[in-house]
């Protein structure tokens, strides 16, 4: 309901996401921190959390994108490189994973 109250609420759209994912539902999570992206762009947890939704769904290739995205606000971001690395992989894109 607050995302329909305020729908540039980032916090809301990000705990809907995270609820969402409690619940099992990768894609209804991945639409709540895809608005929240589009809201704040340089939310980094947020492109971190919608890539971790799109690996869950099999989508690796956008994962890879939104940790990307997540790494150039926050370079130092390890979850993001780790789960990038793990996507790569999956992708069969030995290289760039061990990098």
């Amino acid at each position: 309901q607050l995302c329909e109250i305020d729908p540039n609420d980032v916090p809301a759209w990000h705990t809907l996401g995270m609820i969402n994912v409690q619940l099992g539902n990768f894609a209804e999570a991945a639409a709540a921190w895809r608005q929240a992206v589009i809201i704040q762009p340089d939310f980094a947890e947020g492109h971190c959390n919608l890539g971790n939704a799109l690996f869950s769904l099999g989508k690796c290739d956008e994962a890879v994108n939104h940790y990307r995205d997540a790494l150039k606000i926050q370079p130092r971001y390890y979850e993001a490189l780790s789960n990038m690395g793990t996507a790569l992989d999956k992708l069969n894109r030995l290289e760039e994973a061990a990098q």
